[in-house]
């Protein structure tokens, strides 16, 4: 199985650039974030053309969440409770075959400090809660993509002059870190423990050129999936170009099926 998660920042605007990364890739499974766009506006026809079924749940200009499958997929939530509607379009979950999929698109919580960080914690306590009632000992679980968490100082470009910025700070990794502790494995720091890789480029101050980035799009597999993680990588590549997404593809691969 070949899975990705990808924030493309806007369906529309990357529509092309998603397309070329399926012929490309030919990923089992696309799981994206921040689509921006009501179910009703969704480019599923562009996504059947090349072979995949759609799956979304989104909201006009905000967030947004969507699965492109090879196969079918059953067992579609959108929002699924303890999540408070609230907090908009951020969860989507979905069965694979044998495998449960959860995609999703943390708060950002814009200020350490401001009501909207206090929302953060809201939502990462409610997805602790979502795991711990769901059964994730017998049925093989991934948890995928944007979690506006980089967990350690490996995922900061430079850690020690960035520690009280949004994202980094010792709250949002402990939220992160409670999140493993349920028993998930993040699939790239398994295969690669120090290597300093990112995933997210601010599109100001040339960041990218400048390789100043932050690593917060995960593929989190539990026991069940863990020994069957043969790769995991980020495609730099899609950084590029005309019109990227500030974030890039997280591709994994298992061996099953």
């Amino acid at each position: 199985m070949k899975l990705s998660t990808w924030n493309v920042n806007s369906i529309q605007a990357r529509k092309e650039r998603i397309l070329a990364f399926l012929e490309r890739e030919s990923p089992d499974v696309l799981c994206l974030q921040e689509t921006k766009t009501p179910d009703e506006k969704f480019p599923a026809q562009a996504f059947q053309d090349k072979g995949y079924h759609s799956y979304f749940y989104g909201q006009k200009s905000y967030n947004g969440m969507a699965f492109l499958s090879k196969q079918p997929m059953t067992h579609i939530e959108k929002g699924p409770s303890p999540f408070d509607p609230a907090f908009g379009t951020r969860v989507l979950v979905g069965q694979w075959g044998p495998i449960k999929i959860v995609n999703l698109y943390a708060v950002n919580g814009k200020e350490l400090g401001s009501p909207q960080f206090a929302n953060k914690e809201a939502w990462f306590q409610q997805l602790c809660t979502y795991l711990q009632q769901s059964d994730l000992t017998e049925t093989p679980t991934l948890l995928c993509g944007d979690f506006n968490v980089a967990p350690t100082d490996l995922d900061v470009h430079e850690p020690r002059e960035r520690v009280k910025e949004l994202l980094l700070s010792p709250e949002e990794r402990a939220w992160f870190a409670s999140i493993l502790e349920l028993g998930f494995v993040d699939c790239f720091r398994s295969l690669y423990p120090e290597e300093r890789s990112f995933s997210w480029w601010d599109y100001r101050q040339l960041s990218f050129p400048r390789n100043k980035g932050l690593r917060i799009d995960f593929i989190l597999a539990n026991a069940a999936l863990q020994k069957h993680i043969l790769s995991c990588r980020m495609d730099r590549d899609e950084r590029r170009g005309d019109k990227p997404s500030d974030h890039i593809p997280v591709i994994a691969e298992f061996s099953l099926f």
